[in-house]
C-alpha cells in the first residue's frame, strides 16, 4: 500500500470517528434516559481512538538519515 493511500484511510477513519462523537450522542442517544447508553458509546469511542493512534504510532520508524 502506498503512503498516500494509508494517510487518506487514516484521515477518513478519524474524520468518521470525530463526526460520530458529535452526532451520535445528540441524535440517536438523545432519548436514552439512563447513563449506560452514552457511557458505553464514549467508552467505545475512546477505545477506537486509542487503538487507531496506537496502530499509527506503532508503525513509526526512525529513518537511517536521522541521528
Amino acid at each position: 500500500m502506498s503512503l498516500r493511500f494509508l494517510r487518506i484511510a487514516w484521515f477518513l477513519f478519524f474524520f468518521i470517528l470525530i463526526v460520530s462523537a458529535f452526532l451520535l450522542p445528540y441524535t440517536w442517544l438523545r432519548d436514552v434516559t439512563s447513563f449506560y447508553g452514552p457511557f458505553l458509546f464514549w467508552c467505545l469511542f475512546a477505545l477506537a481512538a486509542i487503538a487507531g493512534m496506537g496502530l499509527i504510532t506503532s508503525r513509526w520508524r526512525k529513518s537511517e538519515d536521522d541521528s
